[in-house]
């Protein structure tokens, strides 16, 4: 009875929120170019449908005639149809009740999103297993992306939730792991930049095995479903991603070419030294993550868990709503803790999502670049602080990213 008054509530507040946000959201365009193309058999990708989705937005309602080719492109379609697919249930329903049904369904799938990757990067239980879930969802949910997520009805959301579940179903099932890593890649690309291509090579390096090769075949087989139903749909559709990317991609300010890490060294030091600086931790973080995949105990959990940090580093755009993959790692950490630690890891991802919360209107387009390094220095302190000699054993028996013998620990 509980369970069902709150989700009663949760749906009453997520139609309340939809209202009040209307059609300025990331789904907004997404909901317009599916239903034209499903419903009515029309290209999403097209000007006229472009113009159409800019006409319904609060910033450029009245002013499409004037506004430049690459700004209306922003406002488009802009998704690879083959992943956009998977949204397309909620082009059935009105656009009201689609982004309240998605914030209804993103606001539960965080934190069950943070529970499957605790459960993928920290498989054995602790004492006070109890205390650490909580946690575990609370920060979920505490995560300053989380947030942008919701705020935003960011198809994105559902990224996050398909690479967890890869990562959950990688030893048990592994084709159905492949698929979800690849309908992941397939909706947006550059979240799974580094994770998904990494993850890729090393069962294609391993394609003898039986794991690998069922993980190709899902993956493959995930991609030709999609991309033939797309092409069925659309044949033209790759040459008009391709284009509406490349109009995207001459947006002032839209698209930061450089990765968090420049970002955040250019804005401490001179340009020179931070090209040079930001260079050499570029190339010692793809180090760090290629020894990742080459650990001997469990190389997928660990190679995994290493890109997810690397690519919201070293990964253009560097935006709060990408930086939600790093929920993946921050659980992981969380696995291995409980108790008052458990509290204190949430309590400090809630205090820097606090003092984060006010950097996007202070240092536009560059704020998520800050937000991705605070959230990756809070995570690898407290895998230092699991790794001390002196850390007692109970700790340490779960396995978690930080074990010594696991990575971080060469």
């Amino acid at each position: 009875m509980l369970l069902l008054c709150a989700a009663l509530a949760l749906a009453i507040l997520a139609q309340r929120f939809a209202d009040l946000r209307g059609t300025d959201t990331d789904l907004f365009p997404r909901w317009y170019g599916l239903r034209q193309l499903l419903l009515h058999g029309r290209n999403p990708y097209t000007d006229g449908a472009t113009r159409e989705i800019a006409q319904q937005t609060a910033f450029l309602a009245g002013r499409v005639e004037v506004a430049p080719a690459q700004v209306l492109t922003a406002y488009g379609f802009l998704y690879p149809l083959p992943g956009a697919l998977l949204l397309a249930p909620l082009a059935l329903f009105p656009y009201g009740a689609a982004h309240a049904l998605w914030l209804f369904l993103g606001t539960i799938l965080l934190p069950v999103t943070a529970l499957l990757a605790r459960c993928a990067f920290a498989p054995r239980a602790l004492p006070g297993t109890a205390i650490s879930t909580l946690s575990t969802a609370v920060v979920s949910l505490l995560f300053l992306p989380s947030l942008w997520n919701l705020a935003l009805a960011q198809p994105g959301l559902a990224i996050v939730g398909l690479a967890a579940l890869a990562l959950w179903l990688r030893q048990p099932h592994p084709a159905k792991a492949g698929a979800a890593l690849m309908c992941a890649l397939l909706l947006k690309p550059q979240w799974v930049a580094l994770l998904a291509p990494s993850w890729l090579l090393f069962h294609l390096a391993h394609w003898r095995a039986p794991a690998s090769q069922r993980f190709l075949l899902g993956a493959g087989i995930a991609a030709l479903l999609l991309c033939g139903v797309a092409t069925l749909l659309l044949p033209t559709w790759p040459a008009d991603f391709l284009r509406a990317a490349s109009e995207y991609t001459r947006v002032p300010q839209m698209t930061p070419t450089s990765p968090a890490v420049y970002v955040v060294v250019s804005a401490l030091q001179p340009d020179a030294a931070a090209r040079v600086l930001s260079a050499v931790a570029i190339a010692g973080i793809a180090g760090w993550t290629i020894a990742g995949w080459l650990q001997r105990d469990d190389p997928e959990r660990w190679g995994a868990w290493r890109s997810i940090i690397a690519g919201a580093l070293i990964v253009p755009p560097a935006w709060e709503t990408g930086a939600v993959m790093l929920l993946l790692p921050m659980a992981g950490t969380l696995g291995s803790l409980h108790g008052t630690h458990a509290i204190s890891f949430a309590a400090l991802v809630a205090t820097i999502s606090l003092a984060a919360a006010p950097l996007a209107a202070l240092w536009p387009w560059r704020s998520g670049a800050a937000v991705i390094v605070a959230y990756v220095l809070l995570i690898a302190a407290w895998e230092w602080w699991l790794k001390r000699p002196n850390r007692s054993s109970t700790a340490l028996d779960a396995a978690g990213p930080a074990v010594p013998a696991q990575p971080g620990s060469q």
